[in-house]
């Protein structure tokens, strides 16, 4: 009875002990995906911040550009090879409560150089503000170019450039989708992607922007490319503030 009740004992414990051990490697292992997860959307966020460079002791950004962390190392490289070695002038465009500098440095020929050569490398992708650049069809032709050759941040554009199904929210995006609805309001008219617009995809267009430069040019059934800031508002969005935001016949290429 002694012998039977002490095997019981030890068997018992044996299962403990395998059970605390299957335990520790299933928390090590998911500890170990969840830093993995983290670094990547970590590696993945778009921000301006990595076009960040100093010169003669003032912090300067170029303005209307984003890229990925990821990229930060390549991208503070290529700056710092390209303004050692060009003359350049740097119009101050504004300042933000960090008191860096927002400029786009132009050459002798006052041209935008580093964001030229950056987009033409495929180092950067044009933001919203970007896409407000007077010289914008030379900038996209480039950034184009680039996505073309899938050069640069273009090798792997999966992450950011997103069929509306598959879009993020706080995040920087290039989003295509086909217009399922268009709905007019007094001073905004919504764009959606989807039959069910508290869910779905969805454009908000300023009155005056919709008018004067998107209500002839977009019909139902158009397939369209937009980018920017996705927010949430009934489902995700992005505001479409000025007349470069939207383009048709998006084929959803990387």
């Amino acid at each position: 009875m002694t012998f039977s009740l002490n095997k019981h004992k030890f068997i018992f414990k044996k299962i403990i002990a395998k059970a605390l051990i299957t335990v520790f490697i299933w928390g090590l292992f998911c500890s170990l995906i969840t830093t993995v997860n983290a670094n990547n959307s970590e590696q993945r966020i778009f921000t301006d911040t990595v076009f960040t460079f100093t010169l003669d002791n003032t912090e300067y950004r170029l303005y209307g550009l984003t890229a990925p962390i990821l990229y930060k190392d390549e991208i503070s490289s290529k700056i710092n090879a390209l303004i050692s070695k060009t003359n350049l002038t740097y119009p101050a465009l504004s300042k933000n409560k960090y008191a860096v500098t927002y400029t786009t440095p132009k050459d002798k020929a006052n041209q935008p150089f580093l964001h030229k050569e950056l987009l033409k490398n495929g180092l950067a992708v044009l933001n919203q503000n970007g896409l407000g650049h007077p010289d914008i069809a030379s900038l996209t032709a480039l950034e184009d170019e680039a996505r073309n050759k899938k050069i640069g941040l273009w090798q792997d554009p999966t992450f950011f450039v997103l069929d509306h199904h598959k879009s993020c929210v706080s995040c920087f995006g290039i989003i295509s989708g086909k217009v399922i609805n268009i709905t007019e309001k007094k001073e905004t008219t919504f764009i959606n992607f989807g039959d069910d617009w508290k869910t779905d995809f969805t454009l908000m267009v300023s009155k005056d922007i919709w008018e004067d430069h998107y209500k002839s040019k977009i019909q139902m059934s158009d397939t369209i490319e937009t980018r920017g800031f996705i927010e949430h508002y009934y489902g995700p969005m992005i505001k479409i503030e000025h007349k470069n935001l939207i383009k048709k016949g998006s084929d959803n290429r990387p």
